[in-house]
């Protein structure tokens, strides 16, 4: 805080003493004038060197300069840190034979974010420079993404390779000193065996096969199946998979069956529709759903869209069933393309939808990324850019700019702080730790729109929503 120091006026008072004589008038005269003579010469000189002296004082008070610390220069401290930049790395898998562009709204919302942060002068007296990796839906594309990550970057943010099947680029990682101690991923998304069974790193979504347990575990995020259950009115759910294709996406799929299972449900399998199949290939599954008394189908991907479609199109009472889908179906194309189709599809998810404009974390968001690459993947990525930023800033504030080394963001990682996001995750978030917060979100006349909670900016939470599930799901 600022403080303003003001001139502090001095009075000084003299007492003059008149001493009385019984002289003549002459010698009263010249012993009053010479009195006088003497007084006068004595009070000029005190007062002058009164004067003098306070005026010293206040001027010496006033100019002397004070002692300032030297400002602390930027040094290069770690690999990926210089004097003047911090490389970041993104692991994505973008260029895909089954789905191209898969994973692009990670590494835009990374890109996004770093803009915004440089346009603001940077982080820790640097700017930040994002390289991205290109994971390619390949174990070994990934493994090397992961080792040239190493090499360049401080930290990977924002990442989610989804078949990164060794640990070894992550865990095997060295810093500037030699000391193989892992490389900090400060993840959107660890769904693969690699990034699972990293210590180091540290995502949003953990939801998927717990790699570090004895027997074969999947951890399991029961978002919103409360208010679902709900919606039908006391009859027993009966719940159907649908499977992408995608890789190490169908056990994940069987879990959660039999998570519903075990509270209460049935379940009418899994069955497989890529989302590149045509519509017409969803006509049996329609079939199925009539015959076995489906009523609520479970996805994982955009191909919900065609089946809810042949469903109407085979008079099948679409609009009774419960259809769900991951936060993969959350974005603004998705719903604009589908409208029709998905009316009264549910999307639950944890972190706040993308229409949350007043939220300040989605609002930079948003405006840092086109509306064609907005997509809860994405937003999870921007949230854990900004929960990095949130770690520098920490690793600063107790270290000094030169505190950053990736033992320092290491050592600040396992200590569990929470980050907020700034708004775009609830209150209480620990990385690397599953959350039991979520919003639910339902197509309603062509738009999302929030149905649990229906505030915006707020979350639904309990601890009893992230279940394990022990079993070989094949």
């Amino acid at each position: 805080m600022k403080s303003t120091r003001g001139t502090i006026p001095f009075l000084v008072a003299f007492a003059l003493l008149a001493g009385c004589s019984s002289r003549d008038d002459d010698s009263s005269d010249e012993t009053t004038a010479a009195t006088t003579a003497a007084t006068t010469e004595v009070t000029t000189a005190a007062t002058t060197a009164a004067t003098t002296a306070d005026t010293t004082a206040v001027t010496t008070e006033e100019t002397t300069p004070q002692p300032t610390e030297p400002a602390e220069e930027p040094q290069a401290t770690e690999i990926g840190v210089t004097e003047s930049e911090i490389h970041i790395g993104v692991v994505a898998d973008v260029d895909t034979p089954l789905a191209p562009g898969l994973s692009q709204p990670l590494v835009s919302a990374v890109q996004a974010w770093a803009e915004r942060i440089n346009s603001e002068g940077g982080l820790a007296g640097r700017e930040i420079v994002v390289n991205v990796y290109d994971s390619k839906l390949n174990p070994d594309e990934s493994a090397n993404a992961y080792t040239q990550a190493c090499q360049e970057n401080f930290a990977t943010v924002g990442s989610g390779a989804f078949v990164l099947l060794n640990p070894a680029p992550i865990v095997e990682c060295a810093d500037s000193n030699g000391d193989v101690i892992g490389l900090p991923d400060v993840a959107a998304l660890a769904i693969s065996p690699g990034q699972a069974l990293a210590p180091t790193t540290y995502e949003l979504v953990t939801a998927g096969q717990d790699y570090t347990a004895t027997e074969p575990t999947y951890v399991v995020v029961q978002y919103g199946f409360d208010f679902l259950e709900e919606r039908l009115a006391g009859t027993q759910p009966v719940l159907m998979g649908i499977d992408p294709g995608v890789p190490g996406i169908g056990p994940g799929i069987l879990a959660l069956l039999q998570s519903a299972v075990d509270r209460g449900a049935v379940s009418a399998g899994k069955v497989t529709y890529p989302d590149a199949a045509p519509q017409a290939e969803a006509t049996p599954i329609v079939n199925q759903i009539r015959d076995q008394g489906v009523n609520w189908v479970t996805a994982t991907s955009i191909g919900v869209a065609k089946l809810m479609a042949e469903g109407r199109v085979q008079g099948l009472d679409v609009d009774s069933i419960i259809w769900t889908c991951t936060s993969q179906c959350l974005t603004p194309s998705f719903v604009e393309q589908n409208a029709d189709a998905i009316d009264g599809l549910y999307v639950s998810q944890l972190i706040t939808p993308y229409f949350d404009l007043d939220v300040e974390g989605v609002a930079e968001y948003r405006s840092g990324v086109a509306d064609d690459e907005v997509s809860a993947n994405g937003e999870l990525a921007y949230a854990a850019a900004l929960a990095f930023e949130e770690f520098v800033n920490t690793l600063v504030e107790e270290q000094g700019i030169n505190g950053l080394t990736r033992q320092n963001l290491l050592d600040l990682l396992a200590s569990g702080p929470t980050v907020t996001a700034k708004g775009m995750l609830a209150e209480g978030t620990v990385m690397g730790t599953p959350s039991p917060c979520w919003v639910t979100n339902q197509v309603q006349g062509g738009e999302f729109v929030r149905v649990d909670p229906v505030e915006s900016g707020e979350f639904r939470c309990d601890e009893n929503a992230v279940v394990r599930v022990v079993g070989t799901f094949e």
